[in-house]
């Protein structure tokens, strides 16, 4: 009779565990916060009734949009804008800027402008005359702006809004006429004017030419 062996195995369930913490899954947030809406902030310099506007806003992100309001009606999307104003004063200028986040900070600063320093136009002109008729040419000068109105006086009663005009006088005997002009100078949204009195002019007989005594 063969010997018999028997082999008995014990099995038993292996039992793996591991702790899982609870809460939202996902990498965590490298900034350490949420997103921070951008500082509005800018500075300017003005010259006359020029400014020029520069940003100065920071962002923990990037900057992407820029809105100006200068307070007169007028704004611009530069980053930094130069802007003329019509007339001198205070005006509220606001800056808004937007980031890539689609977040806006704004800031209000008040500005003071300032009407630029000018002097008077200088009243000039020449003539030149055959018999009683005269032709005046207009000679003024002005150092920073434009002349854009004249206003003669012939001194007969006699008036011209030319630049140059023509005049005929009307005499019978010797007469001296004072002649004025009168100019007008448009600055960048400033009129300023000057008169002078040029020209003095003595008229003898009908076949006489007309003499300038003084200017």
């Amino acid at each position: 009779m063969r010997p018999i062996r028997s082999l008995y195995l014990w099995c038993a369930p292996v039992v793996l565990s591991a702790a899982l913490g609870c809460g939202k899954d996902g990498p965590s947030d490298p900034g350490g916060g949420d997103d921070v809406a951008p500082t509005a902030d800018f500075s300017s310099a003005c010259s006359g009734l020029q400014c020029d506007f520069t940003d100065l806003s920071t962002d923990d992100g990037q900057v992407t949009k820029f809105a100006w309001q200068f307070g007169d009606g007028n704004g611009s999307s530069t980053r930094n804008p130069a802007h003329t104003f019509a007339a001198g004063g205070e005006f509220s200028v606001e800056l808004t800027v937007t980031d890539d986040k689609d977040l806006q900070g704004s800031r209000t600063k008040t500005v003071t402008v300032t009407l630029p320093a000018t002097g008077a136009p200088t009243a000039d002109f020449s003539v030149t005359c055959s018999s009683l008729d005269c032709a005046f040419e207009d000679l003024s000068t002005d150092a920073d702006g434009t002349v854009v109105a004249w206003a003669w006086e012939f001194g007969d009663g006699a008036t011209s809004a030319d630049a140059s005009p023509g005049h005929s006088y009307d005499i019978a005997e010797r007469t001296i006429f004072p002649v004025t002009l009168t100019v007008t100078v448009k600055l960048p949204f400033v009129v300023s004017a000057r008169t002078s009195s040029l020209g003095l002019f003595r008229r003898g007989s009908w076949n006489s030419t007309p003499t300038l005594l003084s200017s």
